[in-house]
């Protein structure tokens, strides 16, 4: 039964059902077949801290653009720090939205969860509120895993 369980753990990937595939061959202990278990479920949070860390940079992001890269080009005659900050956090909001798509996929969030992640990360340095939302679905998804 246990095996039966890891192995539909492990359909996600090419690579894991060949390490299913192994370990129900071989018959390793059944305390290597836990740890793996609990090192792939690991991994299914993985995105969600990926996705974390995106929505804190973009958030900075914003904060770099608009209290220091603007300041230098209305106030100093730089235009070039809004240039490049402005392309950093162009690219980050790209990659955000990328993500947003992906973790809405991967976890199976309801379309109002990721238009609600959507809407406040275009409010400036709201990606804050989605950076510590991910971090309690991050906490909750790891207790599941004890």
């Amino acid at each position: 039964m246990e095996m039966q369980l890891f192995a539909y753990k492990c359909t996600k990937s090419i690579c894991k059902d060949v390490i299913c595939q192994l370990l129900v061959k071989e018959k390793h202990s059944q305390i290597f077949v836990i740890k793996l278990v609990l090192l792939l479920k690991f991994e299914d949070i993985i995105m969600l801290r990926l996705f974390r860390q995106i929505a804190l940079w973009e958030a900075i992001s914003t904060i770099l653009l608009f209290f220091f890269a603007m300041p230098l080009k209305y106030f100093a005659d730089i235009p070039e720090a809004v240039r490049i900050a402005g392309s950093i956090h162009g690219f980050l909001v790209v990659i955000f939205v990328i993500m947003l798509i992906v973790c809405t996929v991967e976890y199976k969030w309801s379309v109002m969860k990721a238009l609600k992640y959507f809407v406040v990360s275009l409010i400036p340095v709201a990606s804050f509120w989605v950076e510590l939302d991910l971090k309690k679905e991050i906490a909750k998804n790891a207790k599941g895993v004890a």
